[in-house]
């Protein structure tokens, strides 16, 4: 064993931390929150009307992904102290996140490049009720809109006419 021992008890010095210092990363994990919420409901919104470009799905989850990296940052950094803990352990939890993002990914490349319909050799012995599963799925029955909007969801005004949106 090596003589540095960072968790012998007569050496270890606890990391006490501010109060303020909490719950300033509280108020930037809700405050991320916040940001979170607003880009998913409005900012695709904003965009359209100032550029007439509209948000992909890709783009909305890669911009959601990097709040949500930055709020784990903090819980990680601060609550779980790696900030002021040795070298080693911060590299030892970014390895291991390393290695579960290639699982992640080679689990993707080998799902995302299947084919969609099965093979004969997949459905050979299957049982006959669950061939017509593998199928395209039911189509979506209708479902009557709500009074005071049409059937593509706009709010329809008093007079009968359509309220003209922006989209």
């Amino acid at each position: 064993m090596s003589g540095h021992d960072h968790h012998n008890p007569s050496t270890h010095v606890p990391h006490i931390m501010p109060l303020r210092m909490y719950f300033g990363v509280a108020f930037g994990l809700i405050f991320l929150t916040v940001i979170t919420v607003w880009t998913a409901k409005f900012m695709p919104e904003l965009i359209y009307e100032h550029t007439k470009m509209r948000i992909t799905p890709g783009i909305s989850i890669a911009i959601a992904l990097f709040i949500a990296f930055l709020k784990a940052s903090l819980v990680c950094l601060f609550f779980m102290h790696l900030f002021y803990d040795s070298a080693l352990n911060r590299l030892t939890f970014v390895s291991g996140l390393f290695f579960l993002s290639l699982f992640f990914i080679f689990t993707l490349g080998d799902t995302m490049t299947r084919e969609t319909k099965p093979f004969a050799g997949q459905t050979e012995y299957m049982p006959k009720e669950f061939k017509t599963l593998t199928g395209k799925p039911p189509k979506p029955y209708w479902v009557p809109a709500w009074n005071g909007f049409d059937d593509k969801g706009h709010k329809i005004n008093a007079g009968g006419e359509e309220h003209k949106s922006s989209h």
